[in-house]
Formats: C-alpha cells, sequence, structure tokens
C-alpha cells in the first residue's frame, strides 16, 4: 500500500523518460493489460502513437491478455467469467459487485453522492463507470430484481 501512495506522489515529478522506465519495470510486477499501460501513459500526456506502440512492443511480453476491472488481476482462459455492468469480470468479482449493488439499492443514494456512497459500498474505480452508467439508465432500484 505504501509502495502505491509512493509512486502516486512522487511518479508526476519524475522526468518522462524516468516515468516510461517505470511503466516498464511496474508491467513486470504487477498485472497490467495493453489497455491499462495506454490510460497510464495518457495520463502521464502522452498521446503520440509512435511512442504508445513503442512501449506496448517492449512490454507485450509481461502484459496481460485480459484484466479483470473489478479485482486487477489477469482473466484466464480456465477462469469462469460474468458480466456485470457492462464488464467482463470474475465469477466471484461478479458476485461481490452485485452484492456491493444491493447494498447501494438498499440506501437509494442520491446522483450528487453516488460516488461517495459507492465508497461505503466498496464498489471498486475500475467498475464505476458502468455501475454509474446503469444507474443513470436504469435507476439504482433495477438492481435490486438481478443476482
Amino acid at each position: 500500500m505504501l509502495d502505491h501512495i509512493r509512486w502516486d506522489i512522487e511518479f508526476p515529478t519524475w522526468s518522462l523518460e524516468k516515468q516510461l522506465e517505470a511503466i516498464r519495470l511496474r508491467v513486470r510486477h504487477i498485472p497490467m493489460d495493453s489497455t491499462s499501460v495506454r490510460e497510464k501513459l495518457r495520463s502521464i500526456g502522452i498521446n503520440d502513437g509512435a511512442i504508445l506502440l513503442r512501449v506496448l512492443e517492449e512490454v507485450k511480453p509481461f502484459l496481460a491478455d485480459r484484466l479483470c476491472p473489478y479485482c486487477r488481476q489477469p482473466i484466464v482462459a480456465t477462469d469462469s467469467v460474468s458480466e456485470r455492468a457492462g464488464y467482463l469480470l470474475h465469477e466471484a468479482c461478479a458476485i461481490h459487485l452485485t452484492d456491493s449493488l444491493h447494498v447501494l439499492t438498499e440506501m437509494d443514494p442520491p446522483s450528487e453522492h453516488l460516488d461517495a456512497y459507492m465508497d461505503v459500498a466498496r464498489i471498486p474505480h475500475g467498475v464505476r463507470h458502468g455501475v454509474r452508467k446503469d444507474i443513470e439508465s436504469a435507476g439504482v432500484s433495477s438492481f435490486a430484481m438481478e443476482s
């Protein structure tokens, strides 16, 4: 946890080349897929397609094919998966998300405080966009019927 906090604080202060090297090293130790690498590069202001492709090519052997947005762990072909809130998740993660959504339904949060209620319901940030989209389109009560 301290490593993540240190990374978030120190990373933006590093030079671009040091940031790129840190991403290259991090991919070897923390599960990432090509989408998460692209997001990280864009978060540091790299939108140049040539740099994106170069870095992705360098880290390709270490990338997972797909990550579960709930637990941020790789999804492998033998894993049982389920779709929830527009995401493909591990089956166990989908069950946890469903349980969290039922908690959210019981609280019936106002939309202006939805993120705070998602914190209380322990909904990870990786799936909040889909949850928010579902709530805005069908309402929070729609989750009470699903399992």
